[in-house]
């Protein structure tokens, strides 16, 4: 819910990415994994709620992964 109150444009971007499972874990992997280095990050309880997100999707789907 901290994901949704906060940051509505990731939210919105996850629900519209969700029956996708290839775009959605690409997406998720972009926002937890600093590629650009030197970036921030979220606040905790944010980086939890993508995690579980992504622990959710990679057993929801079986087998697909980025491309990264």
């Amino acid at each position: 819910m901290t994901l949704l109150q906060r940051l509505p444009r990731i939210a919105n971007a996850l629900a519209r990415l969700w029956h996708d499972s290839v775009e959605l874990q690409v997406y998720l992997d972009d926002l937890l994994v600093d590629r650009r280095r030197g970036r921030r990050g979220f606040p905790p309880e944010i980086y939890n709620e993508l995690m579980i997100l992504r622990e959710y999707c990679e057993g929801r789907y079986p087998g697909s992964s980025s491309s990264a």
